[in-house]
């Protein structure tokens, strides 16, 4: 199954196992950063105005947050979308 990703008005076609590898950094990166801002899970996802178990299904690369979620994550952590998806 191929994956179509929109990265900055730059279009990518990834495969399953790219995807996957892909969302499992994102969630990773959003792990690392909200640890270092001394945030929880459940502070993260309050101040998102969504529930913890959905922001957490993120940081363990279990379903693909939306962009407009991913906007509000990086607005949260004080981060630029960039810094989330740097990898």
């Amino acid at each position: 199954m191929l994956s179509i990703v929109n990265c900055y008005d730059i279009w990518y076609v990834l495969d399953e196992e790219q995807y996957q590898k892909s969302l499992i950094q994102l969630g990773t990166n959003l792990r690392k950063i909200r640890q270092e801002k001394g945030l929880t899970m459940r502070e993260v996802a309050e101040r998102c105005g969504m529930e913890e178990n959905n922001y957490g299904r993120f940081e363990k690369a279990l379903t693909n947050p939306t962009y407009k979620s991913l906007l509000q994550i990086c607005s949260v952590l004080g981060i630029e979308l960039k810094d989330l998806i740097d990898f």
